[in-house]
């Protein structure tokens, strides 16, 4: 069980890290990607408050709010 939720805990850090270069990318192209970069700066301290947690409830919450990130970013 606790394996599992660690899983997805470093899952969720590498689908971080890959938002974080889509950002960038499209930036460097010109785009405006403030509202995506709002919104990921609250990730991290989620991150590692998830690492402490082991909540399936804040698995939950993180992966929409970088569903959302994602939504945001200009394509």
């Amino acid at each position: 069980m606790v394996e599992d939720i660690d899983k997805q805990i470093e899952f969720l850090k590498r689908y971080f890290e890959g938002l974080k270069k889509v950002i960038s990318k499209q930036r460097k192209r010109g785009l405006d990607t403030k509202i995506a970069e709002l919104r990921m700066m609250n990730i991290p301290h989620k991150i590692r408050y998830l690492e402490v947690s082991k909540s399936k409830e804040d698995i939950k919450k993180l992966k929409i709010l970088l569903a959302r990130v994602e939504r945001d970013i200009p394509k």
